[in-house]
């Protein structure tokens, strides 16, 4: 017998003062039935009420919902996929792209990920530095602060992924660091965090790390974050590019 993919929509306010159906549907599914008719009573009888497929605007009010309802063919790959059991590539864990969509507090990462969170993660894994490109040589750093506003006190720190996506790295993906150990002793709320440059590396530069580091060492000093904050060592030093450090993106 085939199989048939339903959504069932409901309705929402449109900005219009009106009504309209709401994306995405409520919920979405399959059934295996010999027919159409047989399908739509399969779906009713699993969610304890009458469905309409067709609902006239002017009925709109008397009905809530909304069935859509299609059998699904060989050839339809994408609807197909939908329920077949997938890896995401970032966590190894098994899941359902048709669960993802199902649940209303998790961000769908496309059709290769379990989240969003995961797709971003990987995108950045695979972004990482390598001096031999000249592509991710010169993508943009950014050196950022997060401060503790109980102790006063705070970290610097460099990164080239999305700034945020590092905090979020610092706050539950880190461990066994001496700041993530002052980390767990503080309430999210305690912490602030900002960015304090986006460095641009200029055309004349060779070591682009080096560079960085540079930048790095230089707001490290300006906030004493070594002495009176939570870094615990300054960023590697190559004597030859200090002088070209010093003379660049003074604050």
């Amino acid at each position: 017998m085939p199989d048939f993919y339903y959504q069932i929509k409901g309705r929402k306010a449109d900005s219009y003062g009106g009504s309209d159906w709401h994306w995405p549907p409520l919920v979405a599914g399959k059934v295996t039935a010999k027919d159409k008719k047989e399908a739509r009573t399969l779906i009713n009888d699993m969610h304890e009420r009458e469905f309409p497929l067709r609902v006239k605007r002017e009925d709109r009010d008397k009905n809530p919902f909304l069935l859509n309802l299609r059998e699904i063919m060989p050839d339809d790959k994408r609807t197909i996929e939908l329920f077949e059991e997938k890896t995401c590539p970032q966590c190894d864990s098994r899941f359902r792209l048709i669960d993802i969509y199902n649940d209303d507090h998790n961000h769908p990462g496309g059709r290769e990920f379990c989240s969003y969170l995961c797709k971003s993660a990987h995108a950045e894994r695979h972004r990482a530095f390598d001096p031999s490109s000249e592509e991710n040589a010169r993508h943009a750093a950014f050196i950022y602060r997060i401060y503790n506003i109980k102790e006063d006190k705070c970290y610097i720190g460099q990164t080239r992924q999305a700034f945020t996506l590092r905090w979020y790295q610092h706050f539950y993906q880190s461990s066994g660091t001496p700041f993530h150990e002052v980390i767990k002793r503080f309430e999210l709320t305690d912490w602030q965090f900002s960015l304090l440059e986006q460095v641009q590396i200029p055309d004349d530069v060779r070591d682009v790390k080096n560079f960085i580091d540079g930048r790095e060492r230089h707001w490290i000093g300006v906030f004493d974050s070594i002495n009176n904050g939570y870094n615990t060592m300054t960023v590697n030093t190559k004597e030859e590019s200090l002088s070209d450090i010093s003379v660049v993106n003074k604050v």
